[in-house]
């Protein structure tokens, strides 16, 4: 076989496996570094502003921040935000447990401060703030917020997220753990309806001012 003809071959040969090479090795630098993964921070701040007029009455100037640290452009169907006060009860049943305190009452109920149907989004090396004011009653010594941010994920992703979730749906069920079932199943229908699945979860507490109480 005259050289022309080895050399053919061998180029032949050599092209197909250096393309699958450097398949393999986009991958690894993918897998690794996660380059056009999610990459997401959400920080949350707020004040309470007292309200002239009987004491009681507050502004919540909440200002929830996402800082996208990836390379691509993430959209946010939902940021659900809410409020709740500190009550002496939940003092009391944090001390007689295991000390961790819940806040159970709700003065600002849940609500989404984005658009499903035209999400907010967030810039690669953008910090974006999206900030929600409402007014709130309460006598309490303490408010606490709390801020959810779900971010939509690809087509592509979809299906393994939901045998994911069906996985663990069907595991809490098998282990009579209703609470986590519904939480799951929660999720599925968030899953369906926005395509969403992950979520960031910031919080945060102030006192309320003492001589306006």
């Amino acid at each position: 076989m005259p050289n022309s003809d080895w050399i053919d071959l061998a180029l032949k040969v050599a092209t197909p496996t250096f393309v699958f090479l450097g398949g393999l090795y986009a991958m690894f630098e993918y897998r690794r570094f996660r380059r056009y993964g999610h990459k997401m921070e959400l920080e949350l701040d707020f004040d309470v502003i007292p309200l002239p007029g009987p004491p009681g009455s507050y502004v919540l100037d909440i200002k929830p921040r996402i800082k996208n640290l990836g390379l691509v452009r993430q959209s946010f169907p939902l940021i659900f935000l809410w409020a709740s006060a500190l009550r002496d009860t939940d003092v009391e049943a944090a001390k007689e447990g295991d000390g961790h305190l819940k806040m159970l009452d709700h003065v600002l109920t849940p609500r989404n401060l984005s658009n499903p149907e035209d999400p907010y989004f967030v810039d690669p090396g953008v910090s974006q703030v999206f900030p929600y004011q409402a007014v709130v009653e309460t006598t309490s010594s303490h408010v606490k917020v709390v801020v959810c941010s779900y971010y939509r994920i690809s087509w592509f992703a979809v299906p393994a997220a939901r045998w994911r979730r069906k996985r663990q749906l069907r595991r809490a069920r098998s282990k009579g753990d209703e609470k986590q079932a519904k939480s799951v199943e929660e999720t599925l229908e968030r899953l369906e309806e926005y395509r969403v699945d992950w979520f960031h979860t910031a919080v945060s507490v102030k006192a309320v001012p003492q001589n306006d109480r």
